[in-house]
Formats: C-alpha cells, structure tokens, sequence
C-alpha cells in the first residue's frame, strides 16, 4: 500500500508528462516539426506555466472551501 506522498508524487510525474506530450505538440504545431527538440528552454517555460496554473486552480479551490467554511484558516 502506498502512503499519501507516494501516491502525490506519482500524481505530479504523471501531471509532468502529460504538460510535456502537450507542449511538444503546441510548439511543433505553431512553429513546425522538430521546432520543440531543438528549443528544449521553450519547452520547459510551457510545462512550467502548465504547473502555475495548475497551481492557480488548486488555490483557487482551496479559496472557495475556506470560503464556505468547509477548511480552517
């Protein structure tokens, strides 16, 4: 059985690469095949703004439970 950390990290490595197979797509698609191999810093700015609205809609629910007293502050 796996513990709470476990099981996050494998949440977040498959959220990763999920972000990435997304990236690669949206960058060869605007700028042409292979574009994304060779920009490998272009790709990683995508996954990481995937993560920081990942993040946004996480404290965004986060906000609405306190919100409705559902969570302590």
């Amino acid at each position: 059985m796996e513990d709470g950390s476990v099981r996050g990290f494998k949440a977040a490595a498959a959220s990763v690469q999920k972000h990435l197979g997304a990236a690669i797509a949206a960058i060869d698609l605007a700028f042409g095949d292979g574009y994304a191999k060779a920009n490998p810093s272009l790709v990683a700015a995508y996954v990481q703004a995937c993560a920081l609205e990942d993040i946004s809609v996480c404290l965004a629910e986060v906000g609405v439970l306190v919100g409705n007293g559902l969570v302590s502050r």
